[in-house]
């Protein structure tokens, strides 16, 4: 109980250090890697609770415990750097598998988007920046995610670029197009796509790992465990926060996304490319 209060709730952490599940904690650890230091701090106050701070350094602090495979920002922000300079410089079909897969790398990171073949969006509310996800293959999966200000941009440009090339962004292969020979569309921008054109700038991890890193970052970053957990769809059957009778109010999930996603996705050097 003591851990569940100092780390905010966090279940991920709570699996990782006391071994046991609790509601969706599974889900969460599996996501969640944690810094040494904020680790060691957290299970120490556990410990005494009326321990204000850390009173000894921890070793080791720039290490990481928890989810193997959980990219470092530094690797994200190089990626992105390379991709938007493989767009600035390519032409033709490798221009627009550039531009496919830095896009693909803001929503996977700003919608914490699991590595699917083919993606869909179930549903589009305009007016409030909303889009609602299907992955797992059940309608109760469906989860509605807010787009931060920098995605929705770099959606909206995607999509009028779509329609430039004469592509619909709804049709067979899905949102994210492969493009081929002579720019034309030959599929689904699958995972398998997206690892190949990011080990050409030094990132080995596959498309799925983007997801493990937007837990781990928005957690050291500050942002209400229950809500990334809200925003990710970790909830056990019949206790989604959209269900009718819910106490989550929806407007915490546009908060995080308006807030430290936002910070996020810029500071990760996101923005619409010329």
């Amino acid at each position: 109980r003591k851990l569940l209060d100092v780390a905010n709730g966090d279940l991920g952490l709570h699996h990782l250090l006391i071994g046991t599940t609790l509601s969706h904690s599974n889900s969460a650890a599996h996501y969640t890697a944690r810094s040494v230091s904020t680790v060691v701090e957290q299970y120490r106050k556990a410990l005494d609770s009326s321990q204000a701070s850390n009173p000894e350094s921890t070793p080791c602090s720039s290490l990481a415990i928890g989810a193997r495979h959980v990219p470092t920002f530094d690797s994200i922000c190089n990626l992105v750097k390379g991709l938007a300079s493989q767009v600035a410089t390519s032409s033709g079909a490798a221009y627009r598998n550039a531009l496919t897969a830095y896009t693909l790398v803001a929503f996977n990171v700003g919608t914490a988007g699991r590595g699917i073949e083919k993606r869909h969006l179930q549903g589009v509310i305009e007016s409030h920046n909303l889009v609602v996800l299907a992955e797992k293959g059940s309608p109760y999966n469906q989860r509605v995610v807010r787009l931060a200000p920098t995605l929705d941009s770099l959606l909206a440009a995607y999509l009028k670029v779509l329609g430039d090339w004469g592509y619909a962004s709804d049709g067979p292969h899905g949102l994210f197009c492969w493009w081929g020979e002579e720019s034309l569309p030959k599929g689904p921008f699958t995972p398998e796509h997206f690892s190949r054109l990011a080990k050409e700038h030094g990132f080995d991890l596959d498309l799925y790992a983007l997801r493990r890193f937007a837990r781990s970052e928005l957690l050291e970053r500050g942002a209400s465990p229950e809500d990334i957990d809200a925003f990710m769809g970790h909830w056990l059957h019949l206790l989604s926060p959209h269900d009718r009778l819910s106490t989550y109010p929806p407007r915490r999930l546009i908060a995080l996304a308006d807030g430290v996603i936002e910070t996020l996705l810029q500071d990760l050097g996101l923005k619409v490319l010329p």
